[in-house]
C-alpha cells in the first residue's frame, strides 16, 4: 500500500496531460484496476515459482529494489511525461489517436476511422505504469514474507484500494515533496533486508515500524517544507 502512493502520483498526472474529466477517472481506474489484478497474479506466479526453484534469486530480487531506490532518489521529477512517452508514441504508431474525448467511449469512429479516444490512452499508460510498479511491490512482498497467497493478497488489497485512495489523497499528493526520498529509503531498506535475510532476520514489526516512521517523517518534513509554487 505503500507504494501504491507514487502510483497515484503517476495516475494523476496521466489524467492531467490526457485531460480526463474527474467525472471519468473512476471508470478508467476501475478497469485498470481489473487489468492490475490479473498482471499481478502473473508476477507473483512468476516470483513464486522462480524463489522456489532457484534460492539466487532472492538476491536478484533484492538487487532490483536496490535499483529502483536510488531511480527515485535521484528522479528529476515525478509523474508522466505525454511528450516523452515512448508509450503514446508506440501506441500512436499502431493505432490512431483521437483528440477528442468523445463523451465516456474508449473508442471513437473520426471520418470513417476508429481511433482510441483519450480516455484509452489513459487506460494504456496506467496499465502499463502498473507493470514498472509491479517490479518493485512484489519483490518487497517476498522481502516479508515467501507464501505466495499472502503476497497475492497484499497486493490486491493494494491494488483495490488504489482507487478508493486516489479519490481521498490525489489531492494532496503533489504537496507531498518527499515521498519519493522516503520511499527510496523504503525499498533500500527491503531491499538490504531481503539480500540479507540468510544471516539476520528482522522481525516483521519492526519492518513495519521503519516504514510507518519513514513516511511520518516525510509527511513532516512536506509541512515544514512546503515546495515552492
Amino acid at each position: 500500500m505503500t507504494l501504491s502512493i507514487d502510483n497515484i502520483a503517476v495516475m494523476l498526472s496521466v489524467f492531467r496531460y490526457f485531460a480526463v474529466p474527474a467525472a471519468d477517472q473512476p471508470r478508467v481506474l476501475t478497469w485498470g484496476i481489473l487489468g492490475a489484478i490479473v498482471m499481478r497474479l502473473l508476477f507473483v506466479a512468476a516470483g513464486a515459482a522462480l524463489l522456489t526453484r532457484f534460492a539466487w534469486t532472492t538476491y536478484v530480487f533484492a538487487a532490483l529494489l536496490v535499483i529502483a531506490a536510488v531511480r527515485m532518489a535521484f528522479a528529476s521529477a515525478r509523474g508522466f511525461s505525454g511528450n516523452d512517452s515512448a508509450i503514446v508514441r508506440i501506441v500512436g504508431r499502431i493505432i490512431p489517436i483521437s483528440g477528442d474525448l468523445a463523451g465516456r467511449r474508449f473508442v471513437a469512429v473520426v471520418d470513417g476511422r476508429r481511433m482510441l479516444t483519450p480516455l484509452a490512452m489513459a487506460l494504456v499508460v496506467i496499465e502499463l505504469s502498473d507493470i514498472v510498479f509491479a517490479v518493485d511491490s512484489v519483490p518487497a512482498a517476498f522481502a516479508i514474507t515467501r507464501v505466495a497467497w499472502i503476497v497475492y493478497a497484499a497486493n490486491m488489497f493494494a491494488v483495490m484500494g488504489l482507487r478508493s485512495m486516489y479519490m481521498i489523497v490525489s489531492g494532496a499528493v503533489d504537496r507531498l515533496r518527499f515521498l519519493d526520498r522516503g520511499l527510496a529509503v523504503i525499498l533500500l531498506y527491503v531491499g538490504v533486508t531481503m539480500a540479507t535475510h540468510a544471516w539476520v532476520e528482522v522481525p516483521t514489526l519492526v519492518t513495519l515500524g521503519v516504514v510507518t516512521g519513514v513516511l511520518a517523517v516525510t509527511a513532516l518534513l512536506s509541512i515544514l517544507w512546503p515546495a515552492r509554487r
